[in-house]
Formats: structure tokens, sequence, C-alpha cells
């Protein structure tokens, strides 16, 4: 696929289709968030609205709000750097004088990890809900107690009431799927895709962006030569997640004997074997348990069997395959799951 270099992103296309549900995936460092900000700060200039901020931990809120909008960024809006103030973890907009201030609310910063602490309110003027770097790597979900799409769920129902929110999830390609789009029923779409896609009447819209913000300094450019092909450098300029940028995919073999399967976000990934080699592929034998690492998700499900790592001695092949690297994948959301798996079982 030829690799554009572009402006930095603009929001306008995907809000112009009035989804609920709103998806940006893209690249690092092309302006989603940036671009964010700045209706957030606009909308409220013209119609008082609030706009919910959403990440995923409580420390991440911190860090957020420290410098959600920089001199330069309130500059590029002329926006006077007094009209915006810092109580807690929200914004407020100064409508009066420097010295005789009137604050109103327009930026409401919470971590999702928190949600229970939210009540529904009164407030009639709630807009966006943007939920900022939703995507997380594995090793960052298993940090995080709970179902995070079932919980933003519950903290949009929440905030929702006398509103007509909308909601944008921006993220980067971390993996093949996300708990998201398993919850919604979104399909995994080709790595090189890029456009618009909507799903559920068009109530859903998910946006991908494979193109690239072209740095204009020096260094900047030098470097990206420096990471020229390596993982990180495909995963910024080639569309493909971090997590198997290189990984190759086999054909799934004809009669290839059984071995085990597992959930994982609401899928069903199995273990065959044929000759010397693991295949891993995304599909479900029917008449066989499946192994689990979620104990409430098993619940009267009575196929499914909880374990962790303690019983990895019931695998005993899969780790052989594993340490004679005879593990081989039939699609990208194996090869996620099969790190997932064997990070729970310690192998």
């Amino acid at each position: 696929m030829l690799k554009l270099s572009i402006k930095y992103y603009n929001n306008l296309r995907i809000r112009s289709f009035n989804g609920i549900f709103n998806f940006v995936i893209g690249a690092r460092n092309i302006g989603k968030t940036f671009s964010f900000k700045t209706v957030a700060l606009r909308r409220h200039q013209k119609y008082k609205t609030v706009t919910i901020w959403v990440r995923n931990f409580r420390n991440e809120v911190s860090a957020t709000m420290r410098n959600f909008y920089t001199d330069e960024h309130l500059k590029m809006l002329n926006v006077e750097s007094w009209r915006i103030e810092r109580l807690g973890n929200n914004l407020y907009y100064n409508w009066g004088t420097k010295e005789k201030k009137d604050l109103h609310l327009f930026i409401e910063c919470i971590a999702l990890s928190q949600k229970q602490t939210q009540r529904s309110v009164d407030r009639s003027n709630y807009d966006y809900i943007v939920f900022d770097e939703f995507t997380l790597e594995q090793h960052k979900q298993m940090h995080y107690r709970g179902n995070r799409a079932n919980d933003f769920i519950d903290l949009f129902i929440t905030k929702m009431r006398n509103n007509r929110i909308k909601c944008f999830f921006l993220g980067n390609k971390e993996s093949t799927t996300n708990e998201f789009f398993t919850y919604f029923n979104i399909p995994i779409l080709p790595f090189d895709f890029q456009g618009i896609t909507t799903y559920n009447n068009h109530t859903i819209i998910v946006e991908y962006i494979n193109d690239y913000v072209k740095r204009g300094t020096t260094y900047e450019s030098n470097v990206m030569r420096a990471l020229y092909d390596t993982p990180y450098y495909k995963y910024l300029h080639m569309g493909k997640t971090k997590n198997n940028v290189d990984t190759k995919l086999v054909e799934r073999p004809s009669n290839a004997t059984f071995y085990c399967q597992f959930y994982y976000e609401n899928n069903i990934i199995t273990y065959e074997i044929k000759k010397k080699y693991i295949y891993v592929v995304t599909d479900e034998k029917k008449s066989a348990n499946i192994f689990s690492f979620d104990y409430h998700t098993n619940k009267n499900k009575n196929r499914y069997i909880f374990i962790n790592r303690t019983h990895k001695n019931l695998f005993k092949m899969l780790e052989y395959g594993i340490i004679n690297n005879n593990v081989l994948f039939c699609d990208y959301l194996s090869y996620d799951a099969h790190n997932y798996i064997v990070k729970k079982l310690g192998l």
C-alpha cells in the first residue's frame, strides 16, 4: 500500500456521521487527541457544553490534566491562558474577566477504573465523551480489574440522562482487536484498510488511518531513518499492529488433531496438532471444553473451565511447542490470544 504523509488529523469527517459510538484508530502523533481537545473548547465557546474526558487509570488522569492545553495550543486557538482554569481533575472556562471570574465547567476528566464513583446527575449540557487511548497492550489490560467495555457502557448510561451524548474512542493499533470491538461485534479488518466503515444502522462508526504525519525537522527525519524496517516503524508507517508486525500466517491444515481451546475476548482460540507443529486458529470445537482465565465470564456455562497458571502442567505439549518454536498461527487474532494465554499460564 502506498503510504502518504498527511496534515494533522481532522475529526470533522467522522463527526459528520452523527454516530453514537465512534472509533478512530491510527498511528501515534497524528493529532487525534489534539483535534478533540480543540473541538471540546470550541463547542463550549459556542454552546456552553461539557465534554467528559476518559482515561483508563487514575494516574493517567493526573498526567492528562497537568498540561491539558499547552500555551502553544491556546495561542493557535486565539484563547488567553487565563480563560482556562483547572480545579482538581476538571477544567473551567472563564466567561468573566481576569479580575472577576465567571467559571463554567467544560472538561470533566475521569478514570474508567473509578467509574463506580460516578453518579447520575441532572446536568443537561453533556455533549461528548472522549475516551483517549482506549486501546491497551495486553500486559496493561491485565492491570485493569473488570471489563472495560461494560464499565464504559455503565458510565455512558449514567451520564446520558437528559443528554444526547456522542462517544469518541481514540486509539492506536496496539493489537489486532480490543474489548470494545468484541463487545460491539466489529469485525477484524485487513491491516492495510484505510477509511470509514459503519455498523448497526450507522450508529457505530469506525475510522482507520494508516497515513502518517511527515515531521518537519532534520532530527525527527533521522529518527525515522534509524527506526526503518523495525517493528515500531511498521507500526507507525505501515498500518500494522505493534504486537504482530512480523508474524507470518499459515493456512490451517486439514485433518489436524484437536488439542485444546481457550476463551479470549469473546472469541474461542483453538490449538491443533499436525506432525510436530501446533497450529493456532480462531475457531471453536463445539463438543470440547473451553479453558478460561475469567471466572466471572464462565458462570453458568458448563463447558467453561476456569484455570490459572497453577494448571500449566496440563499443557506440557504446548510448552514443548513453544520451546522448539513449533507454534504457527492461522490469523492475527490467534497470535494476540496466544501471547496472552502463554503469559497467563506462565509458560
